[in-house]
């Protein structure tokens, strides 16, 4: 009866455990993700519903599907940051591919009206997004600022602590040291106004933010795992809530395809900085 009674137990924790790792990955999804919309139309404007519209990401071996609807239009709610295509076909119409849809953390992206040629499906229409374009938010009023890996990568920061990338955005206030090791600085800026205690800082949707102090972090990365750090200034939407000030979103390297190495070289002239140093000690030129 005993081992019974242990056996149900057991099976009850382990549901348990399952449920609570299927919601929170559900929720570092949904922190992390962005979203992509559009509108198919013929060329007099009028909505095609029934097209066959296929998002591709040639780099992450990613092929979603959808239909548009009688007003066509389509949505795809849950994408992680990348450059993808999206490709729609319909019977009477040539072929339309939009290539070069950037899609960045927490992005809410629209590919706009896409109007189908008249002809053969085997027939294709080439079209390149506009990069100002996209850069124009209609899906959502939320400001923020991007800074994508490419970036992260050639930027100067003299101790490579990412909390420097804070200095580059539009209505900070910065008192960070980067030369300083470790997890803190998180308190040391202000965002549009905010106090410096009342960020929040998510790496891969996972806060990072000691709730004892909401001053520290818990964990500091290398540069180099970086793949986009992305802040919310304001107007961003309730469900990145938490904090009354900015929001920062931090997205690792994921794997690719095949086999890939980067090699760093970070001079220090100690010897120079000791000199500027013993410089500026009084009595220094005695």
């Amino acid at each position: 009866m005993k081992s019974i009674l242990f056996s149900n137990r057991v099976i009850g924790l382990l549901l348990q455990a399952f449920v609570i790792l299927l919601v929170g990955g559900a929720s570092v999804s949904a922190q992390t993700s962005g979203s992509l919309g559009g509108v198919v139309q013929d060329p007099q404007g009028a909505a095609i519903s029934g097209a066959k519209v296929t998002l591709s990401d040639p780099k992450k071996n990613l092929s979603l599907q959808q239909t548009t609807s009688s007003e066509g239009t389509f949505a795809f709610p849950a994408l992680q940051p990348g450059e993808y295509s999206v490709t729609v076909e319909a019977s009477g119409f040539k072929k339309a591919v939009k290539s070069g849809i950037v899609i960045n953390v927490n992005d809410r992206q629209s590919t706009g009206v896409i109007s189908l040629e008249i002809g053969g499906v085997g027939d294709i229409v080439q079209i390149t997004a506009d990069a100002s374009q996209m850069l124009l938010k209609t899906e959502s009023a939320e400001q923020s600022q991007v800074i994508n890996s490419e970036q992260v990568e050639n930027l100067a920061l003299n101790g490579r602590n990412y909390l420097d990338l804070v200095k580059l955005t539009p209505g900070v206030v910065s008192f960070v040291n980067g030369q300083t090791a470790g997890p803190g600085g998180l308190s040391s800026f202000n965002i549009n106004g905010t106090r410096a205690n009342q960020h929040n800082l998510t790496i891969d949707g996972t806060t990072n933010v000691d709730t004892g102090s909401n001053g520290t972090q818990h964990i500091a990365l290398v540069l180099d795992n970086i793949a986009e750090f992305k802040i919310l200034t304001s107007n961003y939407q309730a469900e990145y809530g938490r904090s009354a000030g900015g929001d920062i979103k931090i997205v690792t390297k994921g794997g690719q395809p095949g086999f890939s190495r980067n090699r760093l070289l970070l001079p220090s002239p100690r010897g120079v900085q000791l000199q500027q140093f013993l410089q500026q000690c009084p009595g220094a030129g005695a």
